[in-house]
């Protein structure tokens, strides 16, 4: 009787040291999955939590959280919101935005901190909605390349904190000296690209003087 008891505690030894096997490369896998998830998360710019930093647009942040970029925009009606650009090689899906929630509620407004991106490159927002998907200017971008849906019209991430607004000696004119012009920005011909605003400070000159 004791011999076919030996030979069962025998036949359990291997089977306790497979399932310790099986755990130990279970744990060995998650760990590197994890790792390269996070190695993606980086080298894409990939975010999905909303941001806790202010601002509209395309912000560039230098904090004690790091470096990188704040996204927001408003679009109630979006199912998801991308922003595809030069830090993820344009992708359409490798940054999204995450909906701002105020006490459970949506505001229709999407943010996300983007560590990948930098101050200089180009960006858009890809948004998708009930009826299908579309590429849309960022309404409060403070710079572009230029405006119109072509292909290469695209926003630029800019930093305003980067001006040096010190060193400048301005002295307004005497009121008696001013001339007061207004003009309408989407008139100006852009000759098929760049910016209709470069277009208008170039034919300032070309404004007449006091009659």
């Amino acid at each position: 009787m004791l011999y076919p008891n030996t030979i069962l505690v025998q036949r359990s030894v291997p089977r306790l040291n497979s399932r310790l096997t099986a755990g130990i490369f279970l744990s060995r896998s998650l760990v590197i999955l994890t790792v390269l998830l996070l190695a993606f998360w980086i080298l894409t710019g990939t975010a999905s939590a909303q941001s806790v930093r202010s601002g509209w647009g395309s912000l560039p942040y230098h904090d004690s959280a790091g470096t990188g970029v704040t996204f927001r925009v408003w679009a109630p009606n979006a199912s998801s919101v991308y922003v595809p650009g030069q830090f993820n090689n344009w992708s359409t899906t490798a940054t999204p935005l995450a909906k701002e929630m105020t006490n459970g509620v949506w505001t229709g407004v999407w943010s996300a901190d983007v560590a990948g991106a930098v101050a200089g490159e180009q960006y858009k927002y890809f948004i998708n909605y009930s009826g299908g998907s579309v590429w849309h200017h960022d309404p409060r971008a403070r710079l572009v390349t230029y405006s119109g849906a072509t292909a290469g019209a695209n926003d630029i991430i800019y930093d305003p904190s980067a001006f040096n607004w010190s060193g400048d000696s301005l002295k307004p004119p005497a009121l008696n000296d001013l001339f007061v012009y207004e003009l309408h920005i989407g008139t100006f011909d852009t000759n098929g690209g760049g910016s209709k605003f470069v277009s208008a400070t170039n034919n300032v000159t070309r404004l007449p003087g006091p009659v």
